[in-house]
């Protein structure tokens, strides 16, 4: 009998200090959480503040290029603000892309084809009028598939704010 008393207190004992040694895990593994939380977050609010940045550099030149297309004798300066939209538009894909594979399970696979769709677009387009002068018609629609990308984020992104209001 005292045996088992003794074999009682003892797994009462054993069992307390695994429940102590778990609680003291679990602290020391939220505190890590919510160090790395707070890291992660500092750095997606200065990615997304870059991000910010390179989109709006992107799209004054888009801008640009509209006006540019909009003045007779246009062209050339557009097709200037052409060559200067690539890589500009490169260095905010992936800066997005950078920010979608740091939040996202999914990353940004799914966005990665489409970005380089229409990095190849633009491309082609500066080769098609690389020499020749373009046809304001033409020229005018070099960028749509870029400003037609963004203007589905921003939709989708106002139709899922409404549907949260």
């Amino acid at each position: 009998m005292e045996m088992n008393i003794a074999a009682q207190v003892n797994r009462n004992i054993a069992a307390q200090v695994n429940r102590d040694i778990a609680a003291q895990v679990n602290r020391d593994l939220a505190a890590q959480i919510n160090r790395a939380a707070a890291a992660f977050f500092s750095t997606a609010g200065a990615d997304l503040a870059s991000l910010t940045d390179y989109r709006q550099q992107l799209f004054n030149l888009v801008g640009d290029f509209q006006r540019a297309i909009a003045q007779p004798q246009g062209q050339i300066r557009a097709v200037r603000i052409l060559r200067a939209i690539l890589p500009c538009s490169q260095a905010y894909f992936s800066k997005v892309e950078s920010l979608l594979d740091k939040m996202t399970v999914a990353g940004a696979a799914p966005h990665r084809s489409e970005h380089r769709r229409i990095v190849v677009d633009i491309k082609a387009a500066l080769e098609r009028y690389s020499g020749a002068k373009p046809a304001p018609a033409d020229l005018a629609h070099a960028l749509d598939d870029l400003v037609m990308h963004e203007a589905t984020i921003r939709l989708r992104e106002s139709a899922a704010g409404a549907q949260q209001a």
